[in-house]
């Protein structure tokens, strides 16, 4: 375990509150892998879609021919992916998939190190956490302070009440974590979740009574935001 490579991310709390260490790894077609357990049921769902989007999502490769999105899935580290997620119990680690990239928290390293069965191309973190109620940032902008949103499900009225907000406050009054932003571009429904991990910044401390405003039951803890000092 000691050969792998390491990288430090300073966090004021553990993933999830929870957990030490992630790994993550691009996986393309990872994200339409949700209730599909076997590669050949996969493999007819996204050759459905091929079908359907055949005249969308192309992109050109070296300038020499036209690729589809479909073209480039992996169907063997996909199939790999499924076996190693179904060996896995929730109790251990928490498996996300954002689009192509597939993170998996754990406390268990030896867990982590296992993933390496679907692909050698992962990135391992561990936190070095911070001190409380400030976060240290290598490169901190003139934003001050910080108040992450609640881990739950998103009810209408906040997803209406945040775009709303997010027109009227620009980049210069406050920062949305650009996660954020891009997960709320998609239309609600009622099983849209929202992780802990959304934040907004902003300059004067007087800001979060704003924040209070407009999501009085969305809002998480609020930390100083600082300047991590240069070795």
């Amino acid at each position: 375990m000691e050969s792998l490579n390491w990288k430090v991310e300073k966090k004021n709390k553990l993933y999830f509150n929870t957990y030490s260490y992630k790994a993550k790894v691009r996986i393309v077609g990872a994200c339409y892998t949700y209730y599909t357990y076997d590669i050949d049921t996969y493999i007819q769902r996204i050759n459905k879609w091929r079908d359907d989007t055949r005249n969308n999502l192309v992109f050109k490769a070296f300038n020499t021919t036209d690729i589809t999105y479909w073209d480039t899935i992996n169907t063997t580290i996909i199939e790999k992916f499924m076996i190693w997620r179904s060996t896995q119990s929730r109790k251990d680690c928490i498996i996300r998939i954002q689009n192509d990239h597939v993170s998996i928290f754990s406390n268990d390293m030896n867990l982590l190190k296992s993933a390496s069965y679907i692909t050698d191309e992962i990135e391992y973190f561990k936190v070095q956490l911070t001190t409380s109620g400030s976060i240290q940032l290598k490169n901190k902008k003139h934003y001050n302070y910080r108040t992450y949103f609640k881990g739950k499900r998103i009810n209408s009225d906040f997803f209406n009440s945040f775009n709303k907000f997010s027109q009227i406050y620009k980049s210069n009054v406050a920062n949305i974590s650009p996660a954020m932003i891009k997960y709320m571009q998609r239309q609600w429904s009622p099983y849209m979740y929202m992780h802990g991990s959304y934040f907004i910044d902003y300059t004067d401390e007087s800001f979060l009574t704003i924040l209070y405003m407009h999501f009085p039951d969305m809002l998480s803890k609020t930390y100083k935001l600082e300047e991590a000092q240069k070795n």
